[in-house]
């Protein structure tokens, strides 16, 4: 009797199990439900926020949008060019039209590869080697910029004779321009200037490559009021700009550091320590006379005298003349010390 018991004592625990079991399962199937309602109505809400928020700056554009609506032109609602909710910019007024200069009849016509109309003013296009010359390209670009402090002496700049236009270094519509992106902008200005470009690639040179600094921090494209378009008139207070410990002033003073620093240094690059412009003493002596001074021979057996020092070999004059940017010792008149 007790084994037909347990018999369906235990038949009744298992039933109970799998229908608790069951259950369960119903339950956990309606939680899930719910929760996916739930992040399905929290991902269409972020959706639809994103888009009442870019809908603005999108309908700014007008009828723009519907045909060039690729991601890379789109970007430019992220500059300062692409603002439409902002009255105070061209943008608000005029939107694409304010660089573009396009007519209605550009939207009207179906085919991109129709004609245009006879008289009908065709879109300007910025982007390089085509046929809109540098004055038109410029003339939207000017109209907003030549009013800024740092572009006013636009005209008449070196690249402004060389008609290189503003877009073949600016690119409007990415939401950061390379040409002021210091880490990229090497790589816009090495187009066209080849010479500084290899001096950049030698053995001691300034952090252009590496994207410490850009060509920027030296020099003006938009001015050339200074030599080679440095934003100082001198070419010693750039460079004191960032070494402003060799600046001085000092008791004793090393004439050429006072006057023009490239007069010992290549300022993109060189080959030699110091990114200095002749290896020493070539380059001491060609200020300095040798004469009578024991730095003329680069070998023990050439130098004078039955015992050579040892010091005028190796780094030359710089093994003696070690403050060679100037002095303030009491005995550095020979910038020893």
């Amino acid at each position: 009797m007790n084994f037909y018991f347990l018999k369906y004592l235990t038949g009744y625990f298992i039933l109970a199990l799998i229908c608790l079991s069951g259950w369960s399962t119903f339950l956990f199937a309606q939680d899930a439900s719910v929760i996916n309602e739930n992040g399905g109505a929290k991902e269409n809400a972020e959706k639809k926020e994103t888009t009442d928020i870019n809908k603005p700056h999108y309908q700014s554009a007008g009828k723009c949008v519907s045909c060039h609506n690729d991601p890379a032109l789109l970007q430019i609602f992220r500059t300062p060019h692409g603002q439409g909710a902002d009255s105070r910019t061209q943008f608000a007024e005029k939107q694409c039209k304010t660089c573009h200069q396009s007519e209605q009849a550009h939207g009207d016509r179906r085919k991109m590869t129709a004609l245009p109309a006879p008289g009908h003013q065709v879109v300007l296009k910025f982007y390089r080697d085509n046929s809109d010359s540098a004055k038109q390209k410029d003339a939207p670009c000017l109209g907003c910029h030549q009013r800024n402090s740092t572009h006013v002496m636009w005209q008449d700049s070196k690249h402004q004779r060389a008609e290189v236009a503003c877009v073949d270094c600016h690119q409007l519509h990415p939401a950061k321009d390379p040409a002021l992106d210091k880490t990229r902008q090497f790589e816009q200005c090495k187009s066209c200037h080849k010479k500084q470009s290899n001096d950049f690639r030698k053995a001691n040179t300034h952090p252009v490559r590496q994207g410490s600094m850009g060509c920027s921090d030296c020099h003006n494209p938009h001015d050339s009021t200074y030599k080679n378009a440095l934003t100082y008139s001198r070419e010693s207070d750039l460079c004191w700009s960032c070494h402003a410990a060799l600046r001085g002033p000092f008791l004793f003073e090393h004439q050429p550091v006072t006057e023009k620093c490239t007069l010992c240094h290549s300022a993109h690059g060189s080959i030699h320590t110091g990114m200095l412009t002749r290896r020493a003493p070539l380059l001491c002596q060609s200020c300095h006379s040798s004469r009578g001074h024991p730095s003329l021979s680069l070998t023990p057996d050439s130098l004078p005298g039955r015992r050579p020092s040892p010091f005028v070999l190796s780094q030359s004059c710089l093994n003696c003349h070690a403050q060679i940017h100037g002095s303030n010792h009491s005995s550095g008149g020979v910038l020893t010390h």
